[in-house]
């Protein structure tokens, strides 16, 4: 499996999967507990807003999925793609784990949200590799704030 999709996605499924006996313990004392996903903008991308999640990315296939080059155009290429579909994994995981909580009658929440622009190191440590350079990351932030 891609290393980005075990780091954004597949490590919460299990934290998840893991954690589900406590979580419904907290319900019983607390009366709630939740599941909260972070997802992106970036599920989005493709074009029409609708590319598909595509079962390759989950696979086990040596992290043999195109490559780390980046595209033509700002945030494309094989790098991206992979990203958007860990942030389009987490959503589509998040839907089905509500909707099954709930057919089990459970009362854990789970829910998925886009936290924005972080001011964070990503974007900059990833320039050589076509991620944003620290004056695009400085200026987006700044006219952010």
């Amino acid at each position: 499996c891609d290393t980005q999709m075990q780091t954004n996605h597949l490590s919460h499924f299990l934290l998840t999967a893991e954690s589900w006996p406590l979580l419904e313990k907290a319900v019983e004392l607390r009366g709630e507990a939740r599941v909260v996903n972070h997802t992106s903008e970036a599920r989005k991308n493709g074009g029409d807003g609708k590319k598909p999640l595509d079962e390759k990315y989950l696979r086990k296939n040596g992290g043999n999925l195109g490559g780390d080059k980046s595209g033509m155009l700002p945030f494309s290429g094989a790098r991206w793609t992979r990203y958007q579909q860990t942030k389009l994994a987490n959503l589509v995981f998040t839907y089905a784990l509500r909707d099954r909580a709930a057919a089990a009658g459970s009362k854990v929440k789970a829910v998925v949200a886009h936290p924005g622009l972080s001011a964070t190191n990503l974007q900059v440590n990833t320039t050589q590799d076509g991620g944003m350079s620290n004056s695009f990351s400085n200026r987006l932030m700044g006219w952010m704030a």
